[in-house]
C-alpha cells in the first residue's frame, strides 16, 4: 500500500529535491500534494488526506509547529516529520510536544529521510543525531530538576488504548482491536493526553514505557 505524502515548504527547489529523493529512496510512496504556506497546507491535507506530512518550521504565514497541531486536530492519524534548519532545543521540544513523529535537520544526510519516513509510519519517533542529542540533554535535565507529580489514575480501557497507541496503532486500528467506534477511541486518546499532561503521541509512548505498560523491546 502506497504512503501518501504532503510536502510543506516555501522553497520550490527544496520541495523538488525532496520529491526526487523520496521517489528514488522510498518507492512505495506517492507525493499527493505540495504546499508553500500554512493555509495551503491545511487545505491540501483536508482534500488529499495524506498518511504523512513533511513540514518546515518557517512558513510565510505561520510556523510548522502550530501547523502540526492544526493538522493533527483535523487528521489525528496523520504522521508529521519536521524538516528544518533550526537546531535549537526549543524547536525540537515544541515540535515533539505538538505531536510530530520526528525532527530532521535540512543539513542531515540524504539517507536519513527514508529512515525517518519508515519510523514515522511504524509509529516510532525519529530524531536526527543533533536533534536527538538536544532532546536527551533536556530529558536528563528534567530528571534531575523536576518534582515527580502524582500519577494519574487510568481506567482499564484507557490503559488498553495507551498500550495500542504506544505500539503505533492508529485511531481506526485501535477502535477495531477494542471493538469500539473510532470516535470513542479518539475520545480516549484525548483523555489520556489530558490526564498524563502529554503533548502528543510521542509523549504518550514515553509515558507508557515509564509506566511499565510497554517494555522498550516491544517498540
Amino acid at each position: 500500500m502506497s504512503i501518501g505524502i504532503l510536502l510543506v515548504d516555501d522553497h520550490h527547489l527544496f520541495r523538488e529535491g525532496l520529491r526526487l529523493l523520496i521517489s528514488r529512496e522510498v518507492p512505495d510512496t506517492t507525493i499527493l500534494a505540495e504546499a508553500a504556506t500554512f493555509a495551503a497546507a491545511l487545505q491540501a491535507a483536508v482534500i488529499n488526506n495524506p498518511d504523512l506530512a513533511i513540514v518546515d518550521i518557517h512558513l510565510p504565514d505561520g510556523d510548522g509547529i502550530t501547523l502540526t497541531r492544526e493538522l493533527l486536530f483535523t487528521l489525528p492519524d496523520l504522521r508529521i516529520l519536521i524538516l528544518s534548519a533550526e537546531t535549537s532545543l526549543t524547536c525540537v521540544k515544541e515540535a515533539l510536544r505538538a505531536g510530530a513523529s520526528g525532527y530532521l535537520l535540512k543539513s542531515s544526510a540524504p539517507e536519513e529521510l527514508p529512515h525517518a519516513i519508515r519510523a514515522a509510519m511504524e509509529g516510532r519517533t525519529y530524531l536526527s543525531p543533533e536533534a536527538g542529542r538536544l532532546a536527551i540533554q533536556d530529558y536528563r535535565e528534567i530528571l534531575t530538576t523536576s518534582v515527580t507529580p502524582p500519577k494519574p489514575t487510568l481506567s482499564t480501557r484507557e490503559r488498553e488504548v495507551l498500550v495500542h497507541i504506544a505500539k503505533g496503532l492508529r485511531t481506526k486500528e485501535i477502535a477495531a482491536q477494542l471493538g469500539i467506534g473510532p470516535k470513542s477511541a479518539e475520545t480516549y486518546r484525548r483523555r489520556l493526553l489530558s490526564k498524563s499532561g502529554c503533548g502528543g503521541t510521542a509523549d504518550l509512548v514515553r509515558y507508557a514505557i515509564r509506566e511499565g505498560l510497554l517494555p522498550p523491546g516491544e517498540l
